[in-house]
């Protein structure tokens, strides 16, 4: 039988082998996240403002409700205030703001006052 003394150094470096492993499990977890690589990486809603946008379809009853395709996907819209009524399909638009699931789109050429190209 083991003395009293053997155990307790087993049981010390069977401590602080533990410990060893808790550290290296922290330190391997609070790593800093990966940053994206592809500079100013927006995505969402937020990603939206400013890009151009084509019109698909613009509603009978509403000229300004129209639907757009943004980054292959379609979307609600809405024509600005203060711009032209109406859009007809295959009109580049450029897209103001998101508000709620519909964005507010304006015709090129609106941003800086010249007329649309």
């Amino acid at each position: 039988m083991k003395s009293y003394e053997e155990i307790a150094l087993v049981a010390i470096w069977a401590y602080v082998a533990y410990q060893i492993g808790e550290l290296v499990i922290l330190a391997w977890r609070s790593k800093p996240p990966v940053k994206p690589s592809a500079g100013d990486l927006t995505l969402g809603r937020e990603g939206l403002a400013g890009l151009t946008a084509v019109v698909e379809r613009a509603s009978k009853e509403d000229p300004d409700r129209i639907k757009v395709r943004v980054k292959g996907e379609l979307w609600n819209a809405r024509l600005a205030s203060g711009g032209p009524q109406g859009a007809s399909p295959g009109t580049p638009v450029r897209v103001r703001e998101v508000k709620g699931l519909e964005l507010e789109v304006e015709a090129l050429g609106e941003v800086d006052g010249s007329p649309p190209v």
